[in-house]
């Protein structure tokens, strides 16, 4: 397959897939986030083990998701960006982009789930509910992203032998 018949991804499609909608996916949990912490506890439970339930700062929680998630989505982007110039995908790249993108949106689900469930009840811990919650959401929407970026972005070529 060279490089003319193999299939692009066009400037308006990647805008839209890995600028314009991670970029709402961010304002949308920031709008959340905005609307809740008055209402949030200042401690959620960060870490639920057999040594007992570990709580910390939900602000700082949060924080750190959000610089995750916008890390993962430049990653992302930037590395479609050099890919759609040279006008080929390679395994690797395509990869790399796939893996950013999805692992964007799942750090963002994981503070919905934070924000949404932080004063839940679940069992006999208190904020256990956001612990649950967070990482359910991280996993079906990292697994959830995976395949709609895998399909978004052009078939990636095999790496020259």
């Amino acid at each position: 397959m060279d490089t003319e018949t193999a299939p692009r991804m066009s400037a308006r499609r990647y805008r839209s897939a890995l600028v314009v909608a991670p970029l709402l996916a961010v304002l949308f949990a920031a709008l959340a986030y905005a609307l809740r912490v008055g209402s949030m506890p200042d401690q959620v439970a960060v870490h639920m083990g057999p040594d007992g339930t570990g709580f910390g700062s939900g602000t700082i929680m949060v924080a750190v998701c959000f610089g995750l998630a916008l890390l993962a989505f430049v990653i992302g982007a930037v590395t479609a960006r050099n890919t759609l110039r040279r006008g080929e995908w390679h395994l690797y790249e395509k990869s790399v982009v796939v893996i950013a993108q999805s692992a964007g949106f799942a750090f963002i689900a994981g503070v919905l789930g934070i924000i949404l469930s932080a004063d839940a009840h679940s069992g006999e811990v208190p904020g256990a509910a956001a612990v649950e919650y967070s990482l359910l959401a991280w996993v079906a929407s990292f697994a959830v992203a995976l395949l709609v970026y895998a399909l978004l972005t052009p078939q990636a070529r095999p790496e020259p032998a």
